[in-house]
């Protein structure tokens, strides 16, 4: 047979195709050829096929909008419903179609649908907690602190020991705060023209009934620092061991008295005036400190005056007292040691200069800063400055008196700490200034 016979074109292939929509016969052998062929009857399922092409099911249709399943979403039942609902002139309104969760009366509710859980009984304890850290207690002693040398033991209840030592510090003018929580003073003191820092700190032992008051010197001059300590062993009930006296090995050289000469003088405020003026802050700071200690001696009218004309350590006093930190604290020191010297308040030029200063001081009062030593000096520098012509009527239109008042009945601001001393020289100043 010739292979040209059995050969198809395409079109007659395509022509072989049923069209979409199509059926066709039942290829089983029992089909009933008296059946309906034209689609009215019903056609057998178990006999019969459908080769029916069905139209493709969209993901998404026409409008945008997703095709859920059987159930078609109607574009009325996410969109606007009337032009009143949506006024373009209202540009915070917005319509999403994201669900948003509605807010709860309860703050607990929505922060656990986060995942932060508020608890009542555990906000509760927290502030128990708080209130808990404000009580006073001590630490037990820890195995590694080594005591330092001026430390003790007492037996004394701890309620008993801090009351006593508030009350030494009120008498030496030692400025503290305590954290209640570890039994701990953080004070300072000023003492010998020296500020000293030291913490006090007093611990429970393995003894029933049994204290370590641990003293730790942390800055200033240490001779100042076993100075002050001295002081508060004396004035404390229950400081079992009192400090040791440091002794010379040998005793000190008797000096004869010397005349000494205005060189002499002149020499020692020179050598001063350049260490105020140097550039080092150790040697800025032991020179006011220098100044401070001079001006409690005799024979100081030669350190601001000199020839009839002021010196440049005068100047230099003048604008440490504007200033703030140490040389401020020395200089204010300096001007009340020189306001209580009888040479000083016999020369015109130096009372001059003196009163110059009462409005530096009056102001560094009225600030009433953080700084207890500062404050107090100079209350007792404004009592000797008040014993000087117009210094009087300058405090009173200051409007300073019932500041100096409240100072001298012994009140006590609420975070302050009782100073005797202050008390004492407010009642001065008072005295002096009305």
């Amino acid at each position: 047979m010739d292979s040209s016979d059995n050969s198809f074109s395409m079109d007659q292939l395509l022509d072989q195709i049923p069209p979409a929509g199509a059926v066709s016969r039942s290829e089983s052998e029992d089909a009933d050829p008296d059946s309906d062929s034209d689609g009215e009857g019903e056609l057998d399922p178990t006999t019969h096929r459908s080769v029916q092409v069905a139209p493709a099911r969209p993901d998404v249709l026409s409008s945008g909008l997703p095709f859920d399943g059987d159930l078609v979403q109607s574009q009325t039942s996410v969109s606007i419903a009337d032009s009143k609902e949506f006024d373009p002139t209202r540009p915070f309104i917005q319509r999403s179609l994201a669900v948003e969760k509605p807010m709860h009366d309860n703050p607990a509710e929505s922060l656990s649908n986060r995942g932060v859980a508020f608890d009542a009984a555990s906000a509760l304890s927290s502030a128990a907690e708080g209130s808990a850290s404000h009580q006073l207690a001590a630490l037990t002693l820890p195995f590694y602190l080594k005591p330092s040398k001026n430390s003790f033991r007492s037996s004394a209840p701890l309620a008993m020991l801090t009351a006593d030592f508030e009350r030494a510090f009120s008498e030496l003018s030692v400025h503290w705060e305590l954290k209640p929580a570890c039994a701990k003073y953080e004070c300072s003191a000023l003492h010998l023209n020296s500020r000293v820092e030291f913490n006090v700190q007093i611990f429970r032992t393995t003894k029933a009934q049994e204290h370590l008051v641990d003293i730790q010197h942390l800055q200033g001059c240490r001779f100042s620092f076993i100075q002050c300590m001295d002081g508060i062993a004396r004035e404390s009930k229950y400081w079992t061991s009192k400090p040791k006296q440091s002794k010379l090995l040998a005793p000190p050289l008797s000096v004869p008295e010397v005349d000494v000469q205005p060189e002499s003088r002149k020499r020692d405020r020179d050598f001063i005036t350049s260490m105020m003026t140097s550039s080092s802050r150790d040697s800025n700071m032991q020179g006011f400190r220098a100044a401070a200690t001079w001006s409690s001696n005799s024979d100081v009218l030669a350190m601001i005056v000199s020839g009839g004309h002021l010196t440049r350590m005068a100047s230099e006093i003048s604008k440490a007292l504007a200033s703030e930190g140490a040389n401020q604290l020395a200089a204010i020191s300096t001007v009340a040691n020189l306001a209580a010297q009888p040479d000083v308040q016999n020369d015109a030029i130096a009372q001059a200069w003196l009163a110059e200063q009462a409005p530096a001081v009056i102001e560094v009062i009225k600030d009433d800063d953080e700084s207890g030593h500062v404050y107090r000096e100079s209350i007792r520098a404004l009592g000797a400055l008040g014993k000087l012509p117009g210094v009087p009527s300058l405090v009173v239109k200051s409007g300073l008196i019932p500041i100096l008042s409240s100072e001298a009945a012994g009140e006590v601001n609420e975070g302050a700490c009782r100073d005797v001393q202050t008390q004492k020289f407010a009642e001065i100043a008072l005295v002096s200034c009305r």
